[in-house]
């Protein structure tokens, strides 16, 4: 578990408002300010299906959220659907090396021989470096647990062998989506699974992986695996947001978070949810990363307190 407190902007709120009687602090969490800032720009107050997909963010429940899909109004917010956690082996670390969440990802999709699987795929990877990610994964120690999009991306940028390393942020994700630009739209999607754990859809990608380091493991094309890979993540959204339209009757979903700087995702997925007869909301005037994510706390703030409302309900 993590705490609010180890967020930098937290915890200059938390010491900025303590010396000021006339200053409340508020909390407003940052996945429901990303759809509220698409909400107030699109001037739009109903509750929406809201997507949040990006890389980190404090979730309620002391994870880092981001793959997130919510039922949100301007005032409040539900958590009705999400991507499966996985461990960050090293925290920090693993955001700056992609093959750590890879391998995460590939433990998680239950590949057994995962050290032999590192040797494999990640060679250029000091081998003392490699056995000590291996074993705090198998172990689980030393990490948080990530529901995030942008970690997925990163897993399978570093599967495919586009980037293991960063050395910007987000260089995996768009090395990834840079091969897509001589792939034709529609190379269909991988496998992948939507479980119900209570009334929270759950996103698993394991098949997904699995079918990314075969495909790997093959030689295939590399810019039509990452074309299926980008296909899947726009299928299993379309899905959420098709369960959960027919289950509350909403028919608008709002898209926002950094992930959504991929204009193949943002267009892909905007253009099959408006052939299933939604309304699709996004970003323009706003940034949709973290640059609008204050617009959305004060939107939250002044139309309520930006709480959530309860978690998990269809």
């Amino acid at each position: 578990m993590i705490s609010t407190s180890d967020y930098l902007a937290t915890r200059f709120a938390g010491d900025f408002a303590a010396g000021r009687a006339d200053v409340p602090l508020v909390g407003v969490q940052h996945h429901h300010a990303h759809i509220a800032s698409v909400m107030v720009e699109n001037r739009v107050t109903d509750p929406v299906i809201g997507v949040a997909l990006d890389g980190t963010g404090y979730g309620t429940d002391g994870r880092i959220w981001g793959g997130e899909f919510l039922v949100a109004d301007l005032t409040s917010f539900e958590r009705v659907g999400h991507i499966r956690y996985v461990p960050l082996p090293g925290g920090d670390a693993a955001i700056r090396h992609p093959y750590r969440v890879a391998l995460s990802h590939l433990h998680a999709a239950g590949i057994t021989d995962l050290a032999g699987t590192a040797r494999a795929m990640f060679g250029d990877v000091p081998a003392e470096e490699m056995d000590l990610v291996v074993q705090q994964i198998e172990k689980g120690v030393n990490s948080i647990d990530t529901s995030s999009a942008g970690r997925l991306f990163d897993a399978a940028s570093a599967i495919l062998g586009v980037c293991h390393e960063i050395s910007y942020e987000a260089q995996a994700a768009i090395e990834l989506e840079s091969l897509l630009g001589n792939v034709d739209r529609g190379t269909g999607a991988y496998p992948y699974d939507i479980a119900e754990e209570g009334e929270t859809l759950i996103v698993d990608p394991s098949r997904t992986v699995r079918a990314l380091a075969e495909s790997a493991m093959r030689g295939d094309p590399r810019d039509r695996s990452a074309s299926q890979f980008h296909e899947t993540v726009v299928a299993f959204c379309r899905e959420v947001c098709e369960r959960v339209a027919a289950a509350r009757g909403i028919g608008t979903v709002a898209l926002s978070g950094g992930v959504f700087q991929n204009r193949y995702l943002l267009g892909r997925l905007s253009e099959v949810l408006a052939s299933d007869g939604l309304t699709v909301l996004v970003n323009r005037e706003v940034p949709t990363n973290d640059g609008g994510v204050s617009l959305g706390q004060a939107i939250a703030r002044a139309s309520g307190r930006g709480r959530e409302r309860c978690s998990g309900r269809l």
